[in-house]
Order: C-alpha cells, then structure tokens, then sequence
C-alpha cells in the first residue's frame, strides 16, 4: 500500500495495488495492519533475545539459577498479545493510520533499546 497525505485538507489516502484489492479494501486494511504490527512484533522480540543474552551472562557471573523456557515463552506471548487487538480493530482508514502512527512512535523508541541493550551485551562480553 501506499499513504499520500495532503497537507492542506490533513487527510490520509490510502492506495491499496496488489492481489488484495481483488477481494475488498477491508482484507487490504487488515494484511497492511497485520505486517505493520508484526514488524513491531519481532522487534520486541529482538529486544526480549538481546535482554535475554544479558541476562544469561548476568547469571552465569553469579551464583542465580536462569529463567525457564516456559518463562521466556510467556514474555514474548504478552508482548503478542499486547499488539494483537491493534491488528484485529483495524477496520477503517482512521484506525489503520493509528496503526501505523503508534508503530512509528514505538519503533524508534525499541531499536534504540536494542541499540542500548547491544552495545550493554557487547560490553560484557569483552570483558569475560
């Protein structure tokens, strides 16, 4: 898809090309809404594994037993869930741009966590 803004109306339009135009507009909303907080989705994935890779090192630096499986599973579960109903109330144009605005707003704030994180992970580990 495609967002065209006009700045002297302030509207959005939203130019669907693809396969998905052959069904209806709707399907168009929910897949770019569906890939939009996916993207977000893995990022919040990347972050939890670089924490993870932190912690492990923490861990095995002390005498801490490290978290299950079962934990890290329900971490990256909450992060899903907490994104899913942004993908499954995109029904009109309005709550698509509020998508994609609310992925704009979070995605610089997590690659730079990431960024953080990494160069943490990186530190620790010149140092062993």
């Amino acid at each position: 898809s495609r967002i065209i803004f006009n700045h002297e109306t302030q509207t959005s339009l939203f130019v669907f090309l693809g396969p998905c135009t052959l069904f209806s507009e709707q399907l168009c909303r929910l897949f770019q809404a569906l890939l939009v907080n996916l993207v977000t989705q893995s990022s919040i994935v990347l972050l939890i594994s670089f924490l993870y890779r932190l912690y492990i090192i923490d861990v095995a630096a002390s005498s801490r037993s490290p978290l299950s499986s079962s934990r890290i599973w329900l971490l990256c579960s909450i992060s899903f869930l907490l994104i899913t109903p942004l993908t499954i109330t995109t029904s009109s144009a309005r709550e698509l741009l509020l998508s994609i605005a609310s992925y704009a707003f979070f995605s610089p704030i997590v690659f730079m966590a990431i960024f953080v994180v990494r160069r943490m992970l990186i530190a620790r580990i010149s140092q062993a």
